[in-house]
């Protein structure tokens, strides 16, 4: 269950910090392809990879793995994604288009972390 707080926290978190994010996802086959594209606040940050746990077995924990420097987290308060018309949920593979021009296909969507709030956690990875 949402907390409505919690949820008016973030969006506002989002209003101070965050940016205008595009998702898109195209549905069907060419010709007959449809693109849904919606614009709503995020917060965009970087990856901070954990350097004091060890990922596996074998490896320092200074190694970080197959993360990149254009790896991003976005997150998005649902109830705006769904309210702008997005086909919910997120999905793997949906575009984002950041405010200054980047773009990226969703990796991860995890709707459970921040459940409390209402939001959800997305992974970028940038695309050319």
């Amino acid at each position: 269950m949402v907390d409505l707080s919690a949820q008016q926290a973030l969006r506002n978190m989002i209003a101070q910090i965050g940016e205008t994010v595009t998702f898109q996802r195209v549905t069907g086959v060419a010709p007959n392809a449809t693109l849904v594209s919606v614009t709503v606040g995020a917060r965009v940050r970087g990856y901070a990879p954990e350097s004091n746990e060890v990922a596996e077995t074998g490896y320092a924990s200074s190694q970080m793995g197959s993360i990149t420097q254009t790896d991003r987290k976005l997150v998005v308060v649902a109830a705006d994604l769904a309210a702008a018309g997005f086909p919910m949920p997120p999905q793997k593979n949906d575009k984002i288009i950041l405010a200054d021009g980047t773009k990226g296909n969703v990796t991860e969507v995890d709707a459970h972390k921040r459940s409390f709030t209402g939001g959800i956690e997305l992974s970028m990875a940038e695309i050319a």
